[in-house]
């Protein structure tokens, strides 16, 4: 279905403007906030990391080295939130910092060994979780919510800030 075609799933209400809770940011922010506190929990058990750890080793994983600045980009973490974690990652061993062959000032972050270990048991968390709350939906729907969020995502980075 392209953009602007209707759909035969609509919503059981429309929004009213008038209650915050029929907002789109505001549901998407609940929607966020709901899905990191099951990961947060799925990622200590099954790997001991905070989602922040989680995030920062599935983008190096999933990127290769990265200074901390890409880092906090791709990562969606702020370049504070990314150097700390990142920092706690060194320190247990699951990522090694080499200083930038493009900038002597700045570092760029590896998975180690152990880090790719424990990338591989975060990535199949990811995998499971995001399958498990897909699966709520009718297979329509899912289709329908993933091209939604692409078509806001690839709009919001390309309207001025």
């Amino acid at each position: 279905m392209g953009h602007g075609e209707t759909s035969n799933i609509m919503p059981k209400k429309l929004p009213t403007k008038d209650r915050l809770e029929d907002l789109l940011t505001y549901r998407l922010h609940v929607v966020k906030k709901l899905t990191d506190k099951v990961i947060h929990d799925e990622f200590l058990a099954h790997t001991g990391l905070s989602l922040p750890e989680a995030r920062v080793v599935l983008c190096v994983g999933a990127y290769g080295q990265l200074s901390v600045s890409e880092l906090g980009q791709k990562s969606n973490l702020d370049r504070s939130q990314a150097s700390r974690a990142a920092d706690g990652l060194v320190r247990r061993g699951l990522l090694a910092k080499t200083s930038s062959e493009i900038d002597a000032r700045g570092v760029e972050i590896r998975l180690t060994g152990a880090g790719n270990e424990v990338f591989k048991r975060a990535l199949a968390v990811s995998q499971q979780r995001n399958a498990a709350f897909l699966a709520l939906l009718a297979p329509e729907q899912a289709d329908a919510l993933m091209s939604a969020l692409e078509i806001l995502t690839a709009a919001l980075r390309d309207s001025p800030a």
